[in-house]
């Protein structure tokens, strides 16, 4: 990759004897009912918050000659994100019959993140960040037994 020098240049993840694991404290109230003989209720709500997530940090670029002169462009693992989510989930499992099942289900879900003084390059759009868990999400199954070994 060129760097503004014009000289090659190489991205370095350097490690971080201070990196500290991600904790989450998580708070989930649910409700669940038999509403018939064949059909089940699930009803739950969350809220996760997380602290000393990944970020990934710059540090000064320096050159160095050998193999061929280049710039090293540090980045230092780090935990300066945090986020929270909340959500909504809501599930049906109905057997019409004694060897079919259904399975219904519907999440909504929302998320945010913040950096707190963090020059992480990626910002809150990373892969696993922001925006990369869909708000609704929708699940239909049936699945049938046609012999006690074949399903």
């Amino acid at each position: 990759m060129p760097t503004e020098a014009g000289l090659p240049g190489t991205i370095t993840l350097l490690g971080n004897p201070n990196f500290e694991s991600e904790e989450v404290t998580a708070y989930e109230l649910g409700w669940r009912a038999q509403a018939s003989a064949n059909l089940f209720i699930d009803v739950a709500a969350f809220y996760n918050s997380y602290r000393n997530l990944r970020s990934f940090e710059p540090e000064t670029p320096f050159p160095v000659m050998s193999p061929v002169p280049h710039l090293v462009l540090p980045y230092r693992y780090s935990n300066r994100m945090s986020a929270q989510n909340t959500g909504l989930e809501v599930a049906a499992f109905w057997n019409p019959r004694s060897n079919w099942n259904l399975n219904a289900s519907y999440t909504l879900f929302s998320d945010h993140y913040s950096l707190e003084g963090s020059g992480d390059p990626f910002g809150l759009a990373g892969s696993e960040r922001l925006g990369s868990t869909p708000k609704h999400q929708l699940s239909l199954k049936s699945s049938f037994n046609f012999t006690k070994d074949l399903q």
